[in-house]
């Protein structure tokens, strides 16, 4: 073997002009005596990945080979797109595909603040960021946003090392906002632990009635007495006495008021001001009377000591003894969203399409387990992982399940329960409501979803994250009649109802009976409320624009009042199914799927008149503002003979017609 270096030789070395690639030979060796490899894998390590990205920054802050600008708050930060699209698959899509930011030196980011990208910004070009309690929201949020999971597990890992009795709740609820399941678990448990040093705080005096509920029935709760609980939960009544006395009741049937000293329940639950003048109250303290009198002669779940949950390791018992066996109507409706009655009812129609036959290998998973499994992953942000833990069955399993159910649900009870209902009813209740000769409300609203592998630029909605619109047409109960799920989240109201089934039965005439109703001189066939976004036709009203006088004014609160339908509608339906407050973690074909059966429970559990307890509401409205609904710019297209009959309209209600 000849090792040889290439040189170029001048005129001085040899006399003569060489071309670049004269070789000369240093020294021969013989293959046969190397002893090692003939070459040399040579790598600096990540000190050379390091060193580039220093080098970046500094370009960064001088602004050298930057790209684009971020704007947030109106503050700009000059960045790489190559070094962004790299750290992040958001902007990968925002920068990578044919979409407008891709080609604007500008790019507006809503809905974070300066300070929070200016800390991302430093953890993407440096690969480190400092974690304070005063930023780890707003870092956490950014994180997300922007699917850089590293930096999101960061602050999750920083909110658990921060955990005290003082603050466990509130991060508790960050973590259920934002489907944390193990720093949920673990603010919980510390909850249930430290429960009399939690109970002196401010946090623990604004819990919701539902989740102090949740932490005084529980069999582990850590306390020295039973006093402990009942005090705590006194002071929790008497923080907002006029609105929480009628609470009452239900808290004290989860105190185990058998349990106090007979000294203690004589001189302070029985003198209680508030008990006394609470009657329902009077059943649960002659029980404590008999008990005291009684002993362990009298048994109910109240004279129960507090233990360690009783539960075997496997959660499948927790399904077939506690769930199935002890469960009360309320526990249900919490955490199925309907009651028991209900859900078997739901069983019985979706059987003939969920019934398994057992194998040798092992026995088939009964139907009520398996509705019951996707109820629970639609109702909950819990993750697969945590809804197999659960019910005693493994994470991919609950994937294939909630579709199993997801589909009977769509197969059976679809066309059943999301139809148009009794015309006469409905008109009748949109006319109780201020507009006549009305068979629905339509609007749409975005779903939170992931980034799809494919043309997702086409996803992100004007709001910056990535979601797909659910476009629905309720009745004045705020039933959905026609649901229409699957568009991305760029398109436009006006563009979906153009292109939808409902858009051609409307102007066809075959959506509603043929009804006409006399306004004035015009005469107005059967129609539908809606926003601005939308066009105006002789069977959509939608609100004046611009410059209002009085009867325009008087116009738009009639509509708007039957439009609120529509609007209250999607608040229930997120509220039952929080799955569709934050991202669906599942594949972009099974989206719609997911969402038209969640319609099909809403119809359903509304129709059974069962209750939406006051808590999801305001888990709701505090998830909404995470992925707020981007705002519909309104049109001006209009139907001639539609302009006639608003005006009719205009003029008949600002002479107090009906």
């Amino acid at each position: 073997m000849v090792l040889i270096l290439g040189r170029r030789l001048n005129r001085e070395d040899s006399g003569v002009r060489d071309s670049p690639a004269t070789k000369r030979k240093v020294f021969e060796m013989d293959p046969k005596s190397l002893s090692g490899h003939e070459f040399f894998d040579f790598s600096s390590g990540s000190s050379h990945a390091e060193n580039i990205l220093q080098i970046f920054n500094e370009f960064r802050d001088s602004r050298l080979f930057t790209d684009v600008i971020i704007c947030v708050e109106g503050r700009e930060f000059p960045c790489h797109r190559a070094v962004l699209s790299a750290c992040s698959s958001y902007f990968r899509a925002m920068f990578c595909n044919d979409h407008r930011e891709s080609r604007e030196m500008l790019v507006e980011i809503n809905g974070i603040f300066a300070e929070a990208m200016d800390c991302f910004l430093q953890y993407v070009y440096t690969g480190k960021v400092k974690i304070t309690t005063e930023n780890v929201q707003y870092i956490f949020e950014t994180s997300s946003l922007f699917q850089i999971s590293v930096l999101r597990d960061a602050c999750a890992k920083f909110l658990e090392e921060q955990l005290d009795a003082c603050n466990c709740l509130g991060i508790q609820r960050f973590a259920d906002t934002h489907s944390l399941k193990t720093l949920f678990t673990k603010c919980k448990n510390f909850a249930l632990q430290t429960f009399e040093d939690v109970s002196q705080h401010e946090e623990f005096l604004e819990l919701g009635k539902d989740e102090l509920i949740d932490y005084i029935c529980s069999d582990e709760l850590v306390i020295s007495k039973e006093e402990m609980v009942f005090e705590a939960v006194m002071r929790w009544v008497y923080r907002s006495v006029d609105l929480r006395r009628p609470m009452l009741q239900e808290l004290l049937t989860h105190v185990r008021l058998p349990l106090l000293h007979p000294n203690y329940f004589v001189q302070t639950v029985e003198v209680d001001q508030l008990i006394q003048t609470s009657p329902e109250c009077y059943q649960l303290l002659h029980e404590a009377r008999r008990y005291h009198i009684l002993g362990n002669e009298m048994m109910s779940p109240r004279t129960r000591p507090r233990r360690r949950f009783w539960r075997l390791d496997t959660s499948s018992d927790w399904w077939d003894r506690l769930v199935m066996q002890l469960w009360d109507d309320q526990e249900w409706l919490r955490n199925f969203r309907m009651r028991k009655t209900t859900f078997q009812e739901l069983c019985t129609w979706l059987a003939p399409a969920l019934q398994r036959q057992d194998t040798h290998l092992r026995p088939a998973i009964p139907v009520e387990k398996r509705v019951a499994i996707a109820l629970w992953k639609l109702a909950t942000p819990d993750s697969y992982r945590s809804v197999g833990h659960q019910f005693g069955v493994g994470r991919s399993t609950v994937g294939s399940i909630l579709m199993e159910v997801v589909r009977a649900i769509n197969s059976e009870l679809l066309n059943r329960l999301v139809c148009l209902p009794d015309l006469d009813s409905v008109m009748a209740g949109f006319a109780a409501l201020g507009f006549p000769n009305c068979g629905g409300a339509l609007d749409g609203t975005h779903i939170p979803i992931r980034a799809p592998p494919h043309r997702a630029a086409q996803f992100i909605n004007r709001k910056g994250y990535f979601s797909m619109v659910l476009q629905a047409l309720v009745d004045h109960r705020g039933q959905f009649s026609d649901i229409c799920v699957g568009w991305s989240g760029r398109a436009d109201d006006a563009c979906i109802f153009r292109n939808s089934y409902l858009y051609r039965r409307l102007q066809a005439g075959t959506f509603f009976p043929h009804r006409e109703f006399a306004v004035g001189d015009v005469h107005m066939p059967v129609c539908i409320v809606a926003d601005a976004a939308y066009p105006l036709m002789p069977w959509l009203m939608k609100p004046y624009t611009g410059h209002l006088d009085a009867s325009k004014e008087q116009f738009n609160a009639h509509l708007n009042r039957a439009r609120n339908q529509v609007e209250c509608a999607f608040g229930r339906l997120k509220g039952r199914f929080r799955c569709l407050l934050t991202r669906l973690e599942m594949g972009e074909s099974n989206i719609p799927e997911v969402v038209a059966a969640c319609c099909v429970l809403h119809n359903l559990v509304e129709r059974k008149g069962e209750a939406f307890l006051p808590g999801w509401g305001t888990g709701a409205d505090g998830q909404e503002r995470h992925f707020a609904q981007p705002r519909t710019a309104a049109i001006r297209q209009a139907h001639r003979s539609a302009v006639c009959i608003r005006e009719a309209l205009r003029e008949q209600f600002s002479i107090g017609g009906h």
